[in-house]
């Protein structure tokens, strides 16, 4: 699952382009996404993964790194 969400974060995220991605890289505290790049891929992961992510439930912290990422997809779909 972690080669989709980079491939994911290369596909919705301009300044990923060129950039090494692995679990561990950060991307808010970089600067790499804001806030309209996170909403931008919260929704491509909803339709990828066929998961809702409630906005209340939901942090920054979710975005940081890819690693984190699919802790929280697959939490979702655990659900």
């Amino acid at each position: 699952m972690l080669d989709e969400i980079i491939d994911l974060l290369r596909e919705n995220v301009d300044e990923l382009e060129d950039v090494t991605l692995d679990a561990d890289t950060s991307l808010i505290a970089s600067g790499y996404m804001d806030s309209y790049e996170v909403v931008t891929l919260l929704m491509k992961l909803e339709q990828a993964f066929s998961i809702s992510i409630d906005l209340d439930d939901l942090s920054l912290e979710d975005f940081e790194t890819p690693g984190r990422i699919v802790s929280m997809v697959e939490g979702k779909r655990g659900n």
